[in-house]
């Protein structure tokens, strides 16, 4: 009888061993992709600024403050939010002022390189805003997880916290 308890605690023990550990992994996996895709937002965002600095080139108006600006912006993988935030603010405002410039200039109307970077930077674009979707959909996933119960007591326990959403 005594042999049938141990068996059945030790069972009960590895099954509880297991279960948590597949949370664990969960969780982890969750980290990892919210990670993964803050850190496609930053090679993006960095790919951004050097079309930014080279459209600049084009610009009449392209001044030293003009490209100490977007050298300003450069970013670092440490970076918090908030800056991320705030570059990828600066930068859409200099790339509405470079654009400006185009329609001043008929010169850069015709000009195929000038054609040809103002695509790329709306590709660009266009990429960071899906990055930035894909973000918020994994930071929400993750937030979720935190969140409900069992995962949040494990998730309490390896001091995980909820991610800010981007707007």
């Amino acid at each position: 009888m005594a042999k049938i308890i141990l068996i059945i605690l030790l069972v009960i023990v590895i099954l509880f061993t297991l279960w948590l550990f597949v949370l664990t992994t969960g969780l982890i996996r969750t980290i990892k992709k919210v990670d993964s895709t803050l850190s496609g937002i930053d090679a993006t965002l960095i790919k951004y600024q050097e079309l930014l600095l080279n459209l600049l080139e084009f610009s009449p108006y392209a001044t030293y403050e003009g490209t100490f600006a977007l050298e300003s912006m450069k970013l670092r993988s440490y970076m918090p939010m908030a800056e991320r935030l705030k570059a990828i603010s600066e930068m859409k405002q200099a790339y509405q002022f470079l654009t400006s410039t185009k329609e001043i200039s008929p010169e850069l109307k015709s000009n195929e390189d000038f054609k040809l970077l103002h695509i790329a930077v709306i590709e660009k674009e266009e990429y960071l805003q899906t990055s930035l979707r894909l973000y918020n959909t994994n930071t929400d996933s993750l937030n979720q997880k935190i969140t409900s119960f069992p995962i949040h007591l494990v998730a309490a326990r390896l001091h995980i916290k909820t991610r800010a959403i981007i707007n």
